[in-house]
């Protein structure tokens, strides 16, 4: 740190704090900082996945049962507004259990076994292991 930067340092350090205290508290800002982007990276990669995977369940919707441009539009408020109830549920009763009424509701019209994606990869993970042990 240079001549200037130290007396920066010092100007910013409240009455008694130490010159080590200082420097503690910008290191826990500048972490507090990073780890504050890292959040958004990963919000932001997850949106993307999201946003690729609705696109992929409109080109199914339209290749499978012809959807077009007006049934598309009915699908995406649908869409919409059950995201809005479900986040109503999550304010009102909390994110696990709007996530599983959600979950149950899928299974439910759907008539397909749903599983939280922990679940699933464990599930995966234990059918792995049982055939590993089968072939040896």
């Amino acid at each position: 740190m240079n001549r200037e930067q130290r007396r920066k340092a010092a100007r910013n350090k409240a009455r008694g704090e130490t010159f080590a205290d200082t420097l503690t508290k910008q290191a826990i800002g500048r972490e507090t900082l990073r780890m504050a982007m890292e959040d958004k990276a990963v919000e932001l990669a997850a949106d993307i996945i999201c946003q690729r995977q609705l696109w992929a369940a409109v080109i199914a919707l339209n290749e499978k049962w012809s959807f077009g441009p007006k049934r598309t539009r009915d699908f995406l408020e649908t869409l919409e507004t059950i995201v809005a109830e479900f986040d109503e549920m999550k304010s009102k009763h909390g994110d696990a259990y709007a996530e599983e009424k959600l979950r149950e509701r899928a299974q439910k019209v759907s008539g397909v076994e749903i599983l939280y994606q922990h679940e699933a990869e464990r599930k995966a993970w234990e059918q792995f292991k049982a055939e590993q042990k089968e072939g040896a």
